[in-house]
């Protein structure tokens, strides 16, 4: 909480700056309301829970929410503004379990002591991309993919794997002129042949 406090928010142009402005009213909104829905199912706010009118319309103090579950828009939904919001389990199954019940799989974040337990971890959490003591390592990285699952985005951008989203697959089949196994008619012969051949390609 102590580190939270003391983080600066305020302009880009600031090299101080920890915490800038959300990217709209809307986004602001949905802060707003994730903060609040919580508020009113039995969260705690450790810290923040406010707008820094001061500084702008859309500046929003960092927030920490405690006591949360899943009962809980910001819980369910991305926040995509400076709340925290914190879920005790009793073990590492328990969080791997809430996390992929979420309905949203963009990113997630382990940290941990362990480099082998963090990405045994992350392999099993259902997310298109998992970081393990960082979080926003993508930004300087561009052959990177970057992108989620489910509810959480489709396809990948930056990486070979972004052109190929920006590009059409084309298939093209060229045979010479004589009649394929495959061709009308068929008969008993090309039936065998046929059987022949997909047992050959799979054993």
């Amino acid at each position: 909480v102590e580190m939270v406090q003391a983080l600066k928010v305020g302009v880009g142009t600031d090299a101080e700056t920890a915490v800038g402005p959300l990217i709209n009213p809307q986004q602001l909104a949905v802060v707003e309301r994730h903060v609040a829905d919580a508020a009113a199912k039995g969260a705690d706010i450790l810290v923040g829970g406010e707008r820094l009118i001061d500084l702008g319309p859309q500046f929003y103090a960092p927030t920490v929410l405690s006591n949360v579950n899943h009962d809980m828009a910001v819980m369910n939904e991305e926040s995509f503004g400076p709340v925290m919001a914190i879920m005790v389990v009793k073990d590492k199954a328990e969080a791997i379990r809430h996390a992929n019940c979420l309905p949203v799989g963009l990113v997630a974040t382990v940290w941990t002591g362990s480099r082998a337990r963090g990405e045994q971890v992350a392999r099993q959490l259902n997310m298109g991309m998992v970081w393990i003591n960082d979080s926003i390592i993508y930004v300087g990285v561009p052959q990177m993919p970057y992108g989620g699952v489910k509810e959480g985005g489709w396809g990948r951008h930056l990486s070979h794997h972004g052109l190929h989203e920006m590009t059409n697959t084309k298939t093209i089949v060229s045979t010479d002129s004589e009649p394929q196994m495959w061709w009308f008619p068929y008969s008993e012969q090309k039936l065998s042949m046929t059987r022949m051949f997909f047992e050959m390609t799979m054993n």
